[in-house]
């Protein structure tokens, strides 16, 4: 497989990445380095970097050690691409309520009923209403509603005192008849940090075939393997401090709230982001203090 097709093609991505879950070590490394091609042609840098480096992990070889030129053979992708999740911090259940869209700005409504609105559980069925669950207890807690189409909307409410909440809204779910992938949302509060773990399952139309896609015969998807995006934010102001991608579990990752940094080990990546929003990474040096080698999987 060679990277000869337009760089401006919106599906060539999805299939280079495709191949890339190829039990074949040489093809999913080929891909690898197709997918890097790509990122250099559309002026990604990291993302070239990363795929070469995944591709290097593979098997040895001197065009693509040529090509990393000496940058570092970390397989985790560092900054913001693909991450899609952008929190906010509002004042009142009235905020939350307004920030899901169930509340319109101004009006007039209470405390009581904004939460009742927000905090709900989809039904799953575009004919049945969403229930209320009201957030019971003292959060985080968990919002999702408006099905539609095999998908739904997923909310992470985390209370921050003094009536400021942090909220995180998500569209989660797919539908391989008209080859929409997957999107799927975690957040965990870590001391004064939220972490999210965002899982997407990319999907594209074959070439040449019409979406949406009812009949099998005359359709038929290229799915990607699974990525794994990290992105950890400032609970007070929802401020995002360190982002980055993984194409595996091969990398354990723990966030370091004392030491303002996230650790990992493994893949190359033995080192961490400093959480201050920079986005660099710092590799380890042998006997540095600072490194902890008791990290946890992703």
């Amino acid at each position: 497989m060679v990277f000869q097709q337009d760089a401006e093609d919106e599906n060539l991505e999805v299939e280079f990445l495709a191949g890339t879950g190829s039990e074949d070590r040489e093809l999913a490394a080929q891909s690898w380095y197709n997918l890097s091609r790509l990122h250099a042609a559309r002026n990604r840098l990291e993302a070239e970097r990363a795929a070469l480096a995944r591709s290097l992990a593979l098997r040895d070889n001197s065009v693509v050690r040529q090509r990393l030129a000496g940058r570092s053979t970390c397989v985790v992708e560092i900054g913001t691409r693909n991450l899609g999740v952008q929190p906010q911090v509002v004042s009142g259940w009235e905020g939350v309520c307004e920030a899901l869209s169930f509340c319109f700005p101004g009006e007039q409504i209470n405390s009581k009923e904004a939460r009742e609105r927000a905090c709900v559980e989809c039904s799953m069925s575009a004919a049945e209403p969403d229930k209320s669950h009201g957030c019971a207890g003292d959060g985080p807690w968990t919002s999702s509603f408006s099905y539609m189409h095999f998908s739904y909307s997923t909310a992470w409410i985390a209370p921050l005192g003094n009536e400021r909440f942090f909220v995180s809204t998500t569209r989660e779910g797919s539908w391989p008849a008209i080859c929409r992938g997957s999107s799927s949302p975690s957040w965990e509060q870590v001391g004064s940090l939220a972490h999210v773990t965002l899982t997407t399952h990319d999907m594209v139309a074959l070439r040449g075939r019409s979406v949406p896609q009812g009949d099998p015969e005359n359709g038929g998807c290229v799915e990607a393997p699974e990525t794994v995006g990290h992105g950890v934010y400032e609970l007070g102001t929802g401020k995002l401090l360190a982002a980055f991608q993984t194409s595996d579990g091969g990398v354990g990752i723990r966030v370091d709230v004392t030491g303002r940094r996230v650790s990992m080990q493994g893949g190359g990546c033995d080192g961490h982001m400093p959480l201050d929003g920079s986005m660099r990474w710092v590799p380890s040096r042998e006997g540095d203090p600072r490194v902890d080698g008791k990290l946890s999987s992703p």
